[in-house]
Formats: structure tokens, sequence, C-alpha cells
């Protein structure tokens, strides 16, 4: 057989093989591109800036002077597990504080947290010690009515706070330490795990 021949044999078998050759050349190539997971959403060790950080005491705002925030989405995670809450003379353990926050969510249909930082206090948030930021803060709440009291009641509290921050590399940024100064015309500081939702 001529070479001539040979290339026409060649030429009709692979006609004829043509369009299952492409099927199944677009079929491998759709299989490999998926997957490399091109159109599979990626997952982000720490909560991109637009998700939903359920931060409800703005505790974010405090880190934000020094350029960082915490990493975690939910409040509860921006405290470590050793975490001490000091007001007055009595110190109270993460889970004292938490139930307190948690029941602050459950009783007020309205709430927001202001921290201001100082201005005349350079801050600058180092990785590889303890630091310590200064806050005072406005608490504003609207509580649900009830029968004794049909309208919605305004009522804010104050005062100012140390908070002992430390870096893991794991966890992020997280606060150990918490030392509470409520205004001098409070009872007891709205964070307070004893705080009487009955007490003005």
């Amino acid at each position: 057989m001529t070479i001539t021949g040979t290339w026409s044999l060649l030429f009709r078998r692979c006609g004829d093989m043509r369009s299952t050759g492409v099927m199944i050349f677009l079929t491998g190539t759709v299989l490999f591109v998926c997957s490399c997971g091109l159109f599979s959403p990626r997952l982000s060790e720490y909560p991109e800036p637009d998700q939903e950080i359920r931060d409800y005491f703005n505790f974010n705002t405090m880190l934000l002077l020094g350029g960082e925030r915490f990493s975690k989405q939910n409040f509860e995670d921006f405290f470590d597990e050793s975490f001490l809450y000091e007001v007055g003379l009595n110190s109270y353990s993460k889970t004292d504080l938490m139930n307190r926050l948690n029941l602050v969510l459950k009783n007020y249909d309205t709430l927001w947290v202001v921290w201001t930082e100082d201005p005349d206090r350079n801050e600058v948030l180092d990785q590889t010690k303890t630091n310590v930021l200064y806050r005072t803060y406005t608490v504003h709440v609207v509580s649900f009515p009830d029968s004794s009291i049909p309208e919605k009641a305004e009522v804010q509290y104050g005062g100012s706070s140390y908070f002992d921050i430390t870096y893991d590399n794991l966890r992020g940024w997280q606060i150990s330490r918490w030392v509470d100064l409520p205004l001098s015309d409070q009872v007891h500081s709205f964070f307070d795990p004893t705080f009487d939702i009955n007490t003005p």
C-alpha cells in the first residue's frame, strides 16, 4: 500500500470516530476542571469582612485603634478559657460573664455599646506580650415593655474598663482579663453577673 493510501485509510477511520472522540475529550476536560475546585467555595480561616460577626457588644471596636480585630465570629470566642472579669472586690469566670451577656440579649429589645479610647494613649498592639487597653464605655438599652411599664424605656449605663489582650497563633486576639469600673452613682456595673435587671 502506498503512503497516500495509508493516510486515506487513517483519515476515514478518524472521521468515523471524530464525534465520539470530541465527546470523550470534552467530558474529560469538564471533569478535570471541576476536580480542581475552581467552582467550589473556599473556606477561610477567619471570617471575611462582609460576613456577619455576632459582636452585639461592639468589642471589636476596641482593637480598631491598633488596626486589628477579633478573628472569631461569636463574641463568646473573644474571651480565652482562663478569662477573669473583675468588678469591685469580686472576680468572675468566663462562664459567669457569658451568662450575664446572653441574659442581656434576651431581656433587652435594643442594645448598643460605645467604647471610647483615651486619645492621649498611644496604643500599639504587640503580639508577643499582654496588651492593656483602657476604655470608657456607655451602654444604651431599651427594655421590653411589661405590665407595669407599658412603654419601652431607654436606660443608660456607663463606666470605664481595663482589658488585658493577648494574641494566640491559633485563636488570634483574645481578652484574658477585664477590670470593670462602673460610674460611682451606679450600684452595679451593667456587665456585672450579679446585676439585677429590676435594679434602677
